[in-house]
């Protein structure tokens, strides 16, 4: 079996010399130099054979002072030397509060590999609010602002029915209805609709090329608004959200972006292009 400890180093000549009996197990013997040695513990190798217990000691350094090594016993505490089955490991830290941190250390680093198990989470509750016409579908998000907490949403055109915009209450129930004016999918109303900061107003664009502004009570046209129709031809789609600035120097203004490439600017209570 194999037996590793460490030893202290002294400034004086010494040696060292051991016998084996039944209950010792073995002696090195090693002269040392007339100078001076630092206190910096040495680490010596002593192996041995089973079961007469002769063997031989190897230093690990060319100089080391002599010891007795005893055979453990079941009293022998576990720390700061630590035992194995196979053979005899003798290791006396010369720094016990550096050996306190860096056992600290590891048993941190074990605790932060180890696996934790924790408890899957729930899928929240799911309450159908709405059912669309034909299995009509729906594009965008929904749009709410508090304290009122009403979804509004647009849905897509199918052969028979026009793409629109619906305000529902809490539990689903249609308000109102506001519909493009055509059946198609050129009056298509992609975008989520947008709210001003009261809650009162409505914005969204369409495939048309048309931008509206809805009061947020009936669905109706705001009053005062005219509705914008991107100039030109050929593509002039709106598919992008509107954005509103109400502390504008020109006035409260909305924004959006057209699929011809332009963003545009508008009064946000008029309409008109800024």
């Amino acid at each position: 079996m194999k037996r590793n400890y460490s030893l202290p180093r002294s400034p004086a000549r010494t040696t060292a010399q051991a016998f084996f009996t039944k209950r010792t197990l073995g002696f090195v013997q090693k002269q040392l130099p007339d100078r001076r040695r630092d206190t910096n513990k040495t680490t010596l190798t002593l192996t041995l054979s089973r079961p007469t217990g002769e063997g031989t000691a190897r230093p690990v350094s060319r100089s080391f002072q002599s010891a007795w090594i005893r055979r453990p016993t079941e009293d022998d505490s576990a720390s700061p030397i630590r035992w194995e089955r196979a053979g005899v490991r003798v290791s006396v830290p010369p720094n016990l509060k550096l050996f306190l941190r860096e056992s600290l250390i590891a048993l941190l680093l074990a605790l932060y590999s180890a696996a934790i198990s924790l408890p899957a989470a729930s899928p929240p509750p799911v309450t159908l609010m709405y059912t669309t016409t034909n299995n009509a579908p729906v594009h965008g998000g929904m749009a709410t602002i508090a304290p009122f907490g009403n979804p509004y949403f647009s849905i897509l055109s199918t052969s028979t029915n026009p793409a629109n915009v619906k305000k529902l209450t809490t539990g689903g129930t249609v308000i109102w209805t506001f519909n493009g004016p055509g059946v198609g999918t050129n009056y298509d109303m992609y975008a989520v609709p947008a709210l001003d900061a009261a809650g009162a107003k409505l914005y969204i664009g369409s495939d048309a090329g048309i931008f509206y502004c809805r009061n947020t009570t009936d669905g109706t046209k705001a009053d005062g608004w005219t509705d914008f129709v991107v100039p030109g031809t050929g593509e002039r789609r709106i598919r992008s959200g509107a954005a509103l600035d109400p502390n504008n120097p020109l006035g409260p203004t909305v924004y959006f972006h057209c699929n011809n490439g332009y963003l545009y600017a508008l009064d946000a209570n008029t309409g008109a292009q800024r």
